[in-house]
């Protein structure tokens, strides 16, 4: 008995302590056999009120909008120069491609610069030019691409972008 009222003690200083004005203090719940309950009400424990909502001052009604206003054109810029290099690397590694596909036709075969032209140009779906010289024990293939780039803005800023690539291999007996 003298433990049971210890506990009711507990529960009821434990209670009120989280209590706030909203919510009234109450004396624990107890079970049929007269003692209080570790987790009936455990929700209602650590209720607190809410603080009302702070308007801004009038002062600064509209300040995110005008941030907003302000940043959006870099944000905008920032995002269409990732998109250009982003196709400038891709539109370098075809073109790369496109000489290693040409130099290794135009080694093994006996017609070195029509194989080349039609090998880079069917490896790649961009307009290319395709230039070949040989040596006698070596061919070259220089593959170049002029991008327009056609992206708003940018386009007008940076101009056409030049990519080249040359590839050598060693010319093999057919």
């Amino acid at each position: 008995m003298r433990q049971s009222k210890r506990l009711e003690a507990h529960h009821r200083n434990r209670t009120t302590r989280f209590r706030t004005a909203a919510a009234p203090a109450a004396s624990p719940p107890a079970s049929e056999n007269g003692q209080v309950s570790h987790h009936r009400n455990r929700t209602t424990r650590f209720r607190t009120a809410a603080a009302p909502a702070a308007s801004p001052p009038a002062s600064e009604n509209g300040q995110a909008s005008v941030e907003f206003a302000l940043s959006l054109p870099i944000v905008v810029m920032m995002a269409l120069v990732l998109l250009v290099v982003g196709v400038a690397v891709r539109n370098e590694i075809a073109v790369e491609l496109a000489a290693r596909e040409g130099a290794r036709a135009a080694a093994v075969s006996a017609n070195g610069a029509a194989a080349a032209t039609a090998a880079a140009k069917r490896s790649i779906a961009l307009p290319i030019d395709v230039a070949t010289t040989t040596d006698g024990t070596a061919v070259t293939v220089t593959v170049t691409y002029v991008d327009p780039v056609n992206i708003a803005l940018i386009g007008r800023l940076l101009g056409p972008i030049t990519h080249s690539a040359a590839a050598t291999m060693v010319i093999e007996p057919p």
